[in-house]
């Protein structure tokens, strides 16, 4: 971890604590803002991130990724969830990432990214990068896909904190790659571990249901679906995985 964290004990959510502190002033890149608890904690599309307090960590991390256009900026993703993938396999775990912002282990969410970029101009400004990490999470509601948790998973029974700075080392780790201009190697990594790549799926585009198979990700961001006679590269909003049979 380059700066000593902003901890809190309770806020609403720390992508909005780390957006409010933006806007009050600079902050140097890498701080990082951790939090006991979320009471409006957020994911992808409005979905409310479930947690409870104490056992978990919830994080924003706040860089400035200049040597990224917007039209590269999933970059940054590919990067932030190695790190995440990373620093599950230092404690045992095979965790893959499900496109395009989903922790998988054993066919479980383990972990959510929420990444908020500020762009002005054409380029981005900062990235807000939101983490929520289920480390001692035993119960969780009903959601379209099972959730695990470290705990769950290895047996893991140590305290979110203590687990945050380690965390936040692999992210500064990637995140010094992308910079130093290690896109490829990134890219490849990134396809090595997403999730179920060249295995048929089920998938739904929000009209009927479909196999496919992933074949990858496009330099957009955008998920290469083969099925049929082609692939097509798809939106973050514009096609769904369905869950496992049994999962």
């Amino acid at each position: 971890m380059k700066h000593k964290p902003l901890t809190y004990r309770e806020i609403d959510s720390t992508n909005a604590e780390a957006a409010r502190l933006l806007r009050s002033g600079n902050l140097p890149g890498g701080v990082v803002i951790l939090t006991d608890y979320q009471s409006s904690g957020r994911g992808q599309e409005k979905n409310v991130w479930v947690s409870d307090p104490g056992k978990n960590i919830l994080m924003s991390w706040i860089v400035y990724p200049a040597f990224l256009s917007v039209q590269d900026q999933f970059q940054l993703s590919k990067a932030v969830s190695l790190a995440i993938t990373d620093f599950l396999g230092a404690h045992s775990l095979d965790a893959r990432i499900k496109w395009p912002n989903d922790i998988l282990c054993s066919d479980a969410k383990i972990c959510g990214i929420l990444i908020e970029n500020g762009i002005m101009g054409g380029q981005i400004r900062h990235s807000i990068v939101g983490i929520g990490l289920n480390v001692r999470q035993e119960r969780f509601p009903e959601f379209p896909w099972k959730a695990t948790s470290m705990f769950l998973e290895a047996g893991t029974d140590v305290a979110p904190g203590g687990l945050a700075a380690s965390l936040a080392g692999f992210l500064d780790l990637r995140y010094d790659q992308l910079a130093g201009g290690g896109a490829e190697v990134i890219n490849r990594a990134y396809l090595q571990r997403l999730y179920r790549l060249d295995v048929p799926s089920i998938f739904t585009d929000g009209r009927s249901q479909f196999t496919g198979v992933v074949r990858g990700v496009d330099d957009s961001g955008r998920l290469r679906v083969e099925a049929g006679a082609g692939i097509t590269s798809y939106g973050f909003h514009e096609i769904r995985m369905l869950c496992r049979s049994g999962s």
